[in-house]
């Protein structure tokens, strides 16, 4: 699974290496502050925006600009937001979700150790929600609806 990371955050910056670790292909980490467009990040079958919740909305739309945008799960961290808050049109993303640790993400060290039997709450589309459980279970979580 190829996934893309949004935000270089304490949430970014504990979730990519963990999933890394895991074999998964983290093929891009984009921040807003990197200076580059997101128009030009290149496909992913999964999004993660782990950004500020006031951000994600404006997050998506630059996401949305992507080619690629119509065929990807987008996933944002946001324990407030529904699922379909980084849903930017009916088809863009292909699915969208939340995927939301309910625990302290303090950074890459000894995080796998941390999130193993942390809860994630789980919302949106079905697609998205089929990627969350992938997740939450990867990390050794428990992904809950």
């Amino acid at each position: 699974m190829k996934i893309g990371v949004v935000g270089k955050g304490k949430a970014a910056t504990s979730l990519a290496p963990a999933l890394e670790e895991l074999s998964f292909d983290v093929s891009w980490w984009w921040s807003r502050r990197d200076g580059s467009s997101p128009a030009d990040l290149p496909p992913v079958d999964v999004v993660l925006i782990a950004v500020s919740d006031r951000a994600i909305t404006d997050i998506a739309a630059q996401l949305a600009e992507r080619p690629s945008s119509r065929n990807e799960v987008w996933l944002h961290l946001s324990g407030f937001h529904a699922g379909s808050h980084c849903r930017v049109t009916p088809d863009i993303p292909r699915a969208a979700g939340c995927f939301h640790p309910l625990c302290a993400l303090n950074g890459p060290e000894n995080i796998r150790e941390q999130l193993k039997g942390c809860v994630a709450g789980i919302d949106g589309d079905s697609g998205a929600i089929e990627v969350a459980k992938v997740l939450a279970h990867a990390l050794n979580m428990e992904g809950v609806q």
